[in-house]
């Protein structure tokens, strides 16, 4: 076998093809996964801020970008620096290296629920990772959606019981609920 041989056969040299759907979905996917085990808040905002893109990239020609990408483009200038301090904090290294940033993790929450309805608008359904994250958010964030959840067969106490479960819990709860829906 010559050099170049075994270097193909390589394992550690593999090759993956990511596309922009691929990338958004793998980051969301990632992204609500560190979020049910309550992992690091700084991570999921990133994450979510570049599957977030990606979405709002692929669906803006066909008139269907992220609700918030577009929002914020309409706000003024100040406005749209505070809407992306977060990211460009976390992401920008050579910038404020002696400050310390003060973050809400219900902005990353905000970004996955608008991820989440990115992707199904742009790809017709969603994995049912995101539809557990997209229950678990309206139940208890937005209480307004109630009636939503109500129609789909879950009754008002099953939806108090489900907001008092951690985020774990909540997961392995209503997985099988997303699961047999996609049989």
């Amino acid at each position: 076998m010559n050099k170049k041989q075994q270097d193909a056969d390589d394992p550690d040299n593999e090759v993956i093809v990511v596309t922009k759907e691929s990338a958004a979905k793998s980051q969301l996917e990632t992204a609500i996964s560190l979020w049910f085990d309550y992992g690091d808040p700084v991570s999921i905002h990133a994450l979510t801020v570049a599957a977030n893109e990606c979405l709002h990239a692929i669906g803006k020609p066909m008139g269907k970008p992220s609700a918030v990408q577009d929002w914020i483009k309409l706000q003024p200038k100040k406005v749209q620096k505070e809407m992306t301090a977060a990211q460009n904090f976390f992401k920008h290294g050579h910038r404020d290296r002696d400050q310390a940033f003060r973050y809400q993790p219900m902005h990353g929450e905000v970004l996955i629920s608008d991820s989440v309805m990115t992707y199904q608008d742009l790809f017709g359904e969603v994995t049912p990772l995101m539809r557990a994250f997209a229950l678990r958010f309206v139940v208890t964030n937005a209480g307004a959606f109630l009636r939503v959840f109500l129609n789909e067969g879950i009754d008002e106490e099953e939806v108090e019981k489900l907001a008092k479960l951690s985020r774990p819990e909540f997961l392995t709860e209503v997985r099988h609920l997303f699961t047999e829906a996609e049989r």
